[in-house]
């Protein structure tokens, strides 16, 4: 079934693949179809849901777990907009769990949701995907997604869980060529004698370091010459020892 293409603005779109079923109710409502009917063509049948599914008057019902809190101007806060956007554009129900930094709650979060009447179920980021991978295989017939992480198939089917990765090293490429320009900007701050330009990252992993080396390719396509000088926080919230390491 093909439904509308839902935005969830992560930079990836969502077609009615990971939705099939959710218009129109949960698998449980279905009903056994009569034995004259066995007959009808796959690309009927189709057809038939797809109709019912866009002649029901039941919004789209979507929750987003946060794994955090709102108000940090990246993931979360992008994925909010999202769903607000679901809720402007399509009409869609939706709700957001700001789940905090106790991960031990997290569990408890997926659990509930799961078990409640959600047409999908979105939760982010790369570090909740065991866990996100576990609920998901225990409820088949719920629909995930898991957004800055790709899903392993040996746990989670398709139509059950859809994971969205994107290309941090081409935004950061355009950071690296933005900062290498600046040494050219004449900015009192800057001593373009030296060619020194820093990176510091949250922690030392996988999805970070893909920026890190998007950034260098775009600095070095400036000039070869400029040293990067890097170096990680070791965490996603210490503001103050980032500032020191910055400085």
């Amino acid at each position: 079934m093909k439904k509308k293409v839902v935005s969830v603005a992560l930079a990836a779109a969502m077609t009615a693949g990971v939705l099939a079923g959710c218009g129109g109710g949960s698998s449980k409502e279905t009903t056994k179809a009569p034995e004259a009917d066995k007959t009808e063509t796959k690309a009927e049948a189709e057809e038939s849901t797809e109709a019912a599914a866009e002649g029901s008057d039941k919004p789209l019902r979507v929750v987003y777990l946060c794994n955090g809190s709102l108000g940090d101007k990246g993931f979360n806060d992008s994925a909010e907009r999202g769903m607000q956007m679901l809720k402007d554009k399509l009409g869609a129900e939706v709700k957001t769990v700001e789940m905090g930094r106790d991960e031990t709650s997290y569990e408890g979060n997926y659990l509930d949701v799961s078990e409640q009447d959600w047409d999908m179920i979105v939760s982010g980021t790369w570090s909740v995907k065991e866990l996100a991978q576990d609920i998901a295989s225990q409820f088949p017939e719920k629909h995930y997604l898991l957004f800055d992480s790709d899903v392993d198939r040996d746990v989670v089917v398709d139509g059950n869980m859809m994971g969205v990765n994107y290309y941090s090293n081409q935004a950061a490429y355009l950071a690296g060529v933005l900062g290498a320009k600046m040494l050219e900007s004449g900015d009192a701050k800057i001593d373009p004698s030296k060619k020194v330009l820093g990176f510091v990252g949250s922690m030392d992993t996988a999805n970070i370091n893909d920026f890190l080396v998007g950034y260098l390719e775009g600095v070095k396509y400036v000039d070869p010459e400029i040293k990067v000088m890097t170096s990680y926080v070791g965490s996603f919230e210490d503001v103050s020892k980032c500032m020191e390491m910055t400085t």
